[in-house]
């Protein structure tokens, strides 16, 4: 039996936050609202990059309102926080790719 654990997305970056090992880049994609509702709806998800040419490449060259596709494996993790553990879902990318730059510079 073949299992898969893959997520696509493709959006806009609403932010991003450098850490020492990772990058998280938070992107806005757009879907059709529930049914009977007007407009559209957007979701904003976190993608962290782990790979160090990926961290560093992004880190000089992505910023927000760039537009992105990202793609990789889902990840559960597990911490503590104030004496409680909380879990979490973390979407790690094997691939981010900048499809149309925005001035880094702006922000």
């Amino acid at each position: 039996m073949a299992y898969l654990n893959r997520f696509q997305l493709m959006g806009n970056v609403a932010s991003k936050h450098v850490y020492d090992n990772a990058v998280k880049i938070t992107i806005a994609t757009e879907r059709a609202p529930a049914e009977g509702r007007q407009g559209k709806a957007t979701d904003f998800i976190q993608v962290t990059l782990l790979s160090e040419k990926q961290r560093l490449w992004a880190a000089d060259h992505v910023g927000r309102g760039a537009r992105v596709y990202a793609e990789g494996r889902i990840q559960s993790t597990t911490f503590q926080q104030n004496g409680e553990t909380r879990y979490g879902t973390d979407f790690v990318a094997s691939i981010f790719v900048l499809m149309a730059a925005k001035d880094v510079e702006a922000e």
